[in-house]
């Protein structure tokens, strides 16, 4: 019901976190079937491999270790893109998002001293 109602305002993203937890098999395949056939993008956590092996197209491993392994679908590379780990630092200037917005990139965060983190 919630999702449906979300999808009365026609979003361009999905994100569901989760999502499968509590349905039963009917309403498993229904989502399923849903999500197929949406005409946005879906971003999938879950933990239930057998329901994410039949929707996802790309993978993005986050280890926790300053990296993300992406596996699947690559841009250009057709649905058997072979696996590449990337480094992201951030974007290093101000740029402009879709909407014409200005994002400023702020600096990197100053170490505070004992004095400061006791205040």
């Amino acid at each position: 019901l919630v999702l449906g109602a979300a999808m009365w305002q026609q979003p361009h993203i999905v994100v569901m976190d989760e999502p499968t937890n509590y349905l039963d098999r009917d309403a498993l395949g229904a989502l399923a079937c849903a999500v197929k056939e949406f005409g946005g993008g879906v971003l999938l956590i879950t933990h239930n491999c057998e329901f994410a092996d039949a929707l996802k197209e790309e993978t993005w491993d986050v280890p926790g270790t300053g990296e993300v392994i992406i596996t699947g679908n690559r841009w250009g590379q057709g649905k058997k893109g072979k696996a590449e780990a990337t480094n992201w630092d951030g974007p290093q200037e101000d740029t402009v998002d879709a909407m014409g917005n200005t994002v400023k990139v702020k600096g990197p965060k100053k170490k505070l001293s004992r004095k400061d983190i006791k205040a």
